[in-house]
């Protein structure tokens, strides 16, 4: 099978579940210190140094984290590509790919020798400089914004502040922590953008050993498959053939329709593209190709984003049980924020019923508290 952007995407989940470990424990601390002020405004401002200093301690021990395992894991990523490639390359060739050589590494490295793909160190230092500064910030921040609503003048409601400051709590809590804005101006949760940047870190570092592989083997061209549920912005790519190599030609009939560099600027292989790219030597492979492909499935495609807007709301919901767990709240709190998480896991569900076509992923549905079991009571 052709290498593809998820073939190395597993190699992510630790640096992943770190993130979604941050933001609920983020958010716990906040709980917590909403909590412990007792419901006056002097205990609230009390507590601002102790989050803060909370905050750090957790955000250091992600850097660390992502610091020691991230690189390593993009090197293993492009290894993965590059031997996936030479696979593809053997079933190509008509090879048994059980007895065919163990193929080396571009460069003429095996796994013995570290390849260091460009983008090796390029994540964990944006991380690390960027992110993190960023989502601690975003912490203060979401702190402030609690004390000033529920102690604000106009409060005049008969609740008590506890009461007023678990109802804002809750609310963050759904929204998430969102003090990360990137380079365009866009606002992301913490773990929205962790999770985005993982998926395109390892998905570059995958097919660029891949690239490399077959670039090694002399192979100029590559397919693009289609893929179920596929974006528009990738479907004018699917049953195309691509160039890897400037100044390559194709087969008597066939078109080259863009090089691998020009699809990348038009957007294909973008954060989340699933897209393999298949080897092509011959006419017969790359009719083969087109005769496969397949009117793109708008209405499917849509059916994809409308589950994940479901386990965005799901997540949503366990982190507000985090919080009222945290944030002593009483007991009705509580029982709410888990019927809530029923609630939304059920639409979830009648979705995936109307919808047999999908399959459920429950991964996407997690959030865990550092240290602790996925919620499943949930």
């Amino acid at each position: 099978m052709a290498p593809t952007p998820d073939d190395a995407s597993h190699l992510g989940d630790r640096i992943r579940k770190a993130y979604e470990d941050l933001e609920t424990g983020l958010i716990g601390k906040i709980a917590k210190a909403v909590g412990l002020g007792k419901g006056t405004l002097g205990g609230a401002l009390g507590k601002r140094g102790l989050l803060r200093r909370a905050a750090q301690k957790l955000i250091g021990l992600t850097a660390a984290k992502v610091a020691r395992e991230l690189p390593p894991l993009i090197d293993e990523a492009y290894q993965i590509g590059a031997d996936e490639a030479a696979r593809e390359i053997a079933r190509m060739r008509r090879l048994d790919v059980d007895q065919a050589p163990r193929r080396e590494s571009p460069g003429g490295r095996g796994r013995s020798g570290p390849v260091r793909p460009p983008m090796r160190d390029e994540l964990a230092g944006r991380l690390i400089r960027e992110f993190h500064p960023q989502v601690l910030r975003g912490v203060d921040d979401i702190y402030r914004r609690i004390v000033a609503e529920v102690y604000a003048p106009a409060l005049a409601e008969p609740a008590t502040r506890l009461e007023a400051s678990q109802r804002v709590l809750a609310r963050f809590a759904q929204e998430g922590i969102t003090g990360f804005t990137d380079k365009a101006g866009r606002r992301w949760r913490a773990e929205s953008y962790a999770e985005m940047a993982m998926r395109a870190a390892f998905a570059r570092a995958t097919i660029a050993g891949a690239l490399d592989q077959y670039r090694a083997d002399g192979i100029d061209l590559v397919g693009v498959p289609d893929i179920p549920f596929g974006c528009a912005e990738c479907a004018p790519f699917e049953g195309r053939i691509l160039s890897i190599r400037a100044g390559a030609r194709a087969p008597r009939g066939i078109q080259i329709y863009a090089s691998i560099d020009e699809a990348y600027a038009r957007g294909f292989g973008h954060p989340g593209c699933r897209h393999s790219l298949t080897p092509i030597s011959g006419t017969d492979a790359a009719r083969e190709l087109q005769k496969a492909h397949q009117p793109h499935d708008e209405q499917g495609y849509k059916a994809t984003q409308q589950q994940r807007a479901h386990e965005r709301r799901i997540r949503a919901a366990k982190r507000q049980l985090v919080a009222a767990q945290e944030s002593a709240a009483d007991a009705a709190a509580v029982r709410r924020a888990r019927d809530s998480v029923r609630q939304q896991q059920a639409g979830l569900r009648d979705f995936l019923a109307a919808n047999p076509q999908l399959l459920r992923y429950s991964s996407r549905e997690q959030v865990r508290k550092p240290g602790d079991k996925v919620e499943r009571a949930v």
